[in-house]
């Protein structure tokens, strides 16, 4: 018979906070790929992880900081998990454990060290609000038209901002939000709304 479910999410002791303790509870989760190599697995979630702060809005940034704040403070996580933060925990930087039936929801020390630094970092601010407002206009233009070019995007982006982008540029910004957000996706020169 095979293990409960709801045993694979659940820490016997203590919740872990270390990013390797993580990635050993949650292998069965990865594919071969990633499971048979964790600590190239592992660096690579952190390069993401830095990525992915800078595509967050401030509600998102606000729940990282809540989950970085109970990490250190080994205190549970009570409430519903906000719906619209689903891909970016699923993205396997945040984890949800049972423990004595509490759960605790926890961003691993190395992902916390990372997002601190990220704060404190000037470069992070700018490309933060470079990207929040890059992520308007694909999402509004998204919502008029469902779909479009990147050329599009490129376009309005251009018309109505003193610093331009390239379409290089604006296809690595896309890539990116389709990696972290499960409502797009990006094909063959087009963005698309799920």
């Amino acid at each position: 018979m095979t293990e409960p479910r709801w045993k694979k999410f659940t820490v016997e002791e203590k919740p872990a906070y270390a990013l390797a303790d993580f990635l050993e509870l949650h292998a069965w989760r990865f594919d071969d790929e990633e499971s048979s190599d964790l600590p190239a697995f592992a660096e690579r979630l952190k390069e993401e992880f830095y990525t992915a702060l800078t595509l967050c809005d401030e509600k998102q940034l606000a729940f990282v900081r809540a989950a970085a704040l109970m990490s250190a403070d080994k205190k549970p996580f009570v409430g519903e998990m906000p719906g619209e933060y689903y891909a970016f925990y699923f993205n396997g930087f945040m984890f949800l454990f049972s423990w004595e039936d509490r759960d605790y929801l926890v961003l691993p020390d190395e992902l916390r060290g990372i997002y601190d630094r990220a704060l404190a970092d000037a470069d992070f601010a700018a490309k933060s609000g470079r990207n929040q407002e890059l992520g308007k206009y694909a999402r509004g233009l998204l919502h008029l038209y469902g779909a479009y070019e990147i050329e599009w995007f490129v376009e309005v982006w251009n018309r109505h901002h003193h610093e331009k982008i390239t379409t290089e540029e604006a296809e690595q910004f896309l890539a990116d939000l389709e990696y972290f957000d499960a409502d797009y996706y990006f094909s063959e020169g087009f963005i698309v709304h799920e």
